[in-house]
């Protein structure tokens, strides 16, 4: 990906992140580095809100359809979003949506389209990570990386950082100012249009939040420390 490609909407909201989330306050919220000014965000807020613009260029592109779905349950039933390919669509290589597609397009059944289900594909794993969410947010930061509109360390982090300090590691970029303000207004037109696309799914916006944050949180290895 050159620095000719025009962000995705992940990307765009990344970069101005810290005008529009919540800071990362309190002891068991995680913490991401701004990109322009390495404030404090919620990292979770991040993720979600990424994601759900990711599944909004999707749908908006006639990639996938949003469907809610009944399943069977152990006891009873439950509805859940399913992101169902629709047309021949294809995002950008190597961004969030290009990976949520991938897994979409091959996915055999109904149940592994559900987008919890695609959010845990994605991440790695039931039970596999020890930060979920740094993982989630890692392919939005690498398309705002290569892109040329911030720069990674030069160095990956020392064994003792990448384990005491991970938000810093993963999150802590420099901005180069010039190239984030020049696309302030294509940030402004994202999130009025992810606010269009929340709105227009009214309760399955919530619903499609839910399904993420289940999903990412599910990839936790609770067993790890």
């Amino acid at each position: 990906m050159d620095s000719a490609h025009v962000l995705t909407s992940p990307a765009l909201l990344y970069l101005f992140a810290d005008e529009f989330l919540p800071p990362a306050n309190g002891v068991f919220k995680e913490p991401a580095y701004a990109p322009r000014n390495g404030a404090k965000i919620d990292l979770k807020q991040l993720v979600l809100t990424t994601y759900t613009a990711a599944f909004m260029d999707l749908v908006e592109s006639g990639a996938i359809q949003l469907l809610p779905t009944e399943f069977k349950k152990f006891l009873g039933k439950e509805t859940a979003l399913v992101a169902q390919p629709a047309g021949d669509a294809q995002p950008p290589a190597d961004t969030l949506a290009a990976k949520l597609l991938a897994i979409i397009r091959t996915a055999a059944k109904p149940e592994q389209r559900r987008v919890r289900e695609v959010a845990i594909s994605l991440v790695g794993g039931r039970a596999s990570q020890n930060y979920p969410y740094l993982i989630a947010i890692a392919p939005v930061i690498r398309e705002a990386s290569q892109a040329g509109f911030v720069v990674l360390p030069e160095k990956k982090p020392g064994v003792l950082k990448a384990m005491f300090k991970p938000y810093e590691s993963v999150t802590g970029v420099t901005p180069v100012a010039e190239r984030i303000e020049a696309v302030r207004g294509d940030t402004q037109a994202a999130l009025a249009r992810l606010q269009a696309f929340e709105s227009r799914l009214g309760p399955q916006a919530a619903m499609l939040r839910k399904e993420l944050e289940n999903g990412i949180s599910a990839c936790l290895d609770s067993g790890s420390d």
